[in-house]
């Protein structure tokens, strides 16, 4: 009941939103950032538990380097598999849910300066391990620490994106545009940033689907930096 409540005024709000912003915008396919992302987490949600027989297979097959034995390096590979497993399998359906739930918001660019990333798009592609290496375990701290530093900002700064874009649409004469983006990016920023900071140590896509936030920070339109976040 609860759930079907929620979607009851998610929906039309996102479908509020998207025809603003369309409608002023139309060079911006806002209806197709929404269906990609939402399509996309769904996608994620339903085959993220691939990803734990997948990462003990890989780690069986890859084996530990520095163990040269075949039957040991294989059983600790497999072993270390699981833990990735479990931890890629949370990563991918969480991240999957905030894509899916929140397909109606703006998002951060990507996520590439941080960790833990997954290794692929989708669960069943092999994809390039992306993992925090014990050796230079410091920098592997810090890009967490960035990625929860990112969320905190977005949190904090997600208000100041109401009166910033009214502020930026009063310049642009576009005053309908920002009354709609204001709503939309400060919701959004709260959005992904409870989900940077709740999530933190799981595993995140390293793009994000959907539309960019127009300023890097929730503060930058309200300070004059206009649409520094996209090209």
């Amino acid at each position: 009941m609860r759930f079907r409540r929620c979607f009851g005024w998610v929906l039309p709000a996102a479908l509020l939103i998207g025809a603003g912003v369309q409608a002023a915008q139309p060079e911006n396919n806002v209806w197709y950032g929404m269906a990609e992302k939402g399509t996309h987490g769904l996608v994620n949600v339903v085959t993220g538990w691939w990803e734990f027989p997948k990462q003990i297979y890989i780690g069986y097959d890859e084996g530990i380097a520095a163990i040269k034995a075949p039957a040991g390096t294989r059983s600790l590979g497999a072993a270390a598999g699981v833990v990735r497993g479990l931890f890629h399998a949370a990563g991918r359906t969480c991240w999957g849910a905030v894509q899916l739930f929140g397909f109606w918001s703006s998002n951060p660019t990507d996520n590439k300066a941080f960790l833990p990333l997954l290794d692929s798009e989708y669960a069943w592609q092999r994809g390039v391990k992306r993992t925090v290496v014990v050796p230079d375990i410091d920098p592997s701290i810090e890009k967490i620490g960035n990625h929860i530093e990112r969320g905190l900002r977005n949190i904090v700064g997600g208000p100041l994106e109401l009166p910033g874009q009214i502020y930026k649409s009063d310049y642009e004469r576009r005053i309908y545009l920002g009354l709609v983006k204001a709503v939309w990016f400060t919701l959004s920023r709260e959005w992904y940033g409870l989900a940077d900071v709740g999530l933190c140590l799981l595993p995140m896509p390293e793009n994000n689907l959907g539309v960019p936030f127009d300023e890097v920070e929730g503060w930058d339109a309200l300070a004059g930096r206009y649409y520094n976040n996209v090209k």
